[in-house]
């Protein structure tokens, strides 16, 4: 029967018999490897519980890692023969209690899936990593087959395709192995957000570039393939490791992957060519060498006539200067290969809107953001942006003059659509003179659609670039207001606009630490 007992704060251990009856109490001291004390210290104290008060005691551990711990594992033999009367050795049965696992799941659909694949699963618990003797523990396997039942649901949805390519299997595979490495490996998490969605096989990890001082989550992952899912090709998503990771799930990515794989699939039982760039980057060691050759001066040409995305720009760039490095790169490919992607990316660069929230730089993996191609990119976007929103600026002044309420109205467009920094590109002088010829009632009007513009309490660093401008915008003002009648209302009006920007300056300010 189990005692409620008060135990009072200082409460002694060793006098635990003067809080309850001893008679029918056992201890039970848990995860003995775990502790950071001497084991001799701590079994010789859990003695004194034995023999001078005459209490039943277990102590539950896993002597594995205690045994490995060459300065502790002398003291705990000894001391365990002079304390432990009787040891019991649990050896774990995997297969009653993944059985278990699947009983307590309420889908019944994935109850069936997982009841298929128990003997995959147990072999989890007896194949070894290369060069170590760790395998998949319960916990673990628990874990992944509760997270993995989201990814099931959307899964399943596309059971055609995925029932002929085996994916969900596999894909359980990769979420057992993800969780166990972000369990155990302090690096993984940095991995797994270098790394972009792709297909595993045992060539992978050796064969596909990878950038310097960075690691491919396939070598993560390849140590596994001894078990008997690891065999062929199946994909990695992103998505996925990314909601193991931090546990946000999202669907439309995941969803992207999916298709992104049915239309491989597709492509691969239909008897259309494949696109160049996808041969060099998917498995270019399968090509023959007049196919590598013929794929190489396609994909230039398309480089450098702006046929691809940015992003892809950085994928192309990444294997061509891997086949450099490996001299795989025909001599005559490499004269001036870097002003080839430049010339190409400028083009790319002029089909791609810099309204919205289109910003292509926050699609682009840090694994790439120290490549001398993305800094290109990065100048070059920027320039883009510059020029354009310079553009946009001469627009709006023209609209105050001629149509402030059109101003007005755009003012409030790129409020809700754009943020960019506006005044960084108006003439102070000339805004002012516009802003003072209007009358009061759309003055009014300019005033309330500025304030809107930066009333949200975390202003982005876009719109920094307004502080410098509004604070000369604010000296014009000051300086008209002297010459204005302090008795009018358009002056008290204009007053008013000077002691609302002047705040809209302060909060640009960046606050000093």
């Amino acid at each position: 029967m189990r005692q409620s007992v008060y135990l009072k704060p200082g409460f002694d251990p060793l006098e635990i018999d003067k809080n309850m009856d001893v008679h029918n109490l056992v201890l039970c001291f848990d995860d003995l490897e775990r502790a950071n004390m001497d084991y001799g210290a701590i079994l010789g104290y859990v003695n004194l519980y034995v023999e001078h008060k005459q209490i039943k005691t277990l102590f539950l551990c896993n002597e594995e890692p205690i045994l490995k711990d060459s300065e502790r594992k002398k003291s705990y033999i000894s001391s365990k023969e002079k304390v432990i009367g009787k040891t019991i050795e649990f050896e774990q049965q995997p297969e009653q209690a993944i059985q278990e696992m699947i009983k307590s799941i309420g889908n019944e659909e994935y109850r069936t899936f997982l009841s298929n694949l128990i003997d995959q699963m147990i072999e989890l618990f007896i194949i070894e990593e290369k060069g170590k003797s760790e395998t998949i523990n319960l916990r673990t396997l628990k874990h992944a087959i509760y997270e993995f039942e989201r990814l099931y649901k959307h899964g399943a949805k596309m059971s055609e395709v995925l029932s002929q390519q085996g994916l969900l299997e596999r894909m359980l595979l990769v979420v057992v192995l993800l969780t166990k490495e972000i369990k155990s490996n302090a690096t993984i998490a940095s991995i797994i957000m270098e790394n972009e969605s792709m297909t595993i096989d045992r060539l992978n990890a050796s064969m596909r570039p990878i950038a310097e001082g960075k690691r491919n989550l396939v070598g993560e992952l390849v140590k596994y393939t001894a078990h008997s899912l690891f065999q062929g090709e199946f994909p990695y998503f992103r998505s996925i490791g990314i909601f193991l990771l931090t546990g946000n799930f999202n669907d439309a990515e995941f969803l992207d992957d999916l298709k992104f794989f049915r239309r491989e699939h597709e492509t691969n039982l239909s008897n259309e060519q494949p696109a160049p760039e996808k041969l060099l980057m998917d498995q270019y060691w399968k090509l023959s060498d007049q196919e590598f050759n013929a794929s190489i001066f396609i994909v230039l040409q398309n480089v450098e006539a702006g046929r691809y995305k940015l992003m892809e720009y950085l994928h192309i760039y990444d294997y061509i200067i891997h086949f450099k490095k490996n001299g795989l790169l025909n001599e005559k490919y490499e004269e001036g290969l870097l002003a080839k992607f430049k010339k190409g990316i400028d083009i790319a660069i002029k089909l791609v809107e810099t309204t919205g929230d289109n910003n292509p730089l926050d699609l682009i993996n840090s694994r790439f953001r120290s490549s001398e191609l993305f800094s290109y990119i990065k100048e070059q976007w920027e320039n883009k942006q510059n020029q354009e929103y310079e553009q946009l600026a001469s627009e709006m002044s023209a609209l105050l003059k001629i149509n402030p309420k059109q101003f007005v109205m755009k003012l409030y467009e790129y409020r809700s659509k754009l943020d960019f920094p506006l005044f960084q590109y108006i003439e102070a002088d000339a805004f002012v003179d516009d802003l003072f010829a209007l009358d009061n009632g759309m003055l009014m009007e300019v005033r309330n659609a500025i304030i809107n513009r930066y009333e949200a309490s975390n202003i982005g660093d876009y719109l920094q670039g307004d502080r410098v401008p509004l604070n000369n915008i604010l000296k014009n003002i000051e300086f008209m207001n002297e010459n204005t009648p302090a008795s009018s209302l358009s002056g008290y009006l204009r007053k008013e606009l000077y002691k609302d920007l002047l705040k809209i300056v302060e909060k640009l300010t960046p606050k000093q630490l």
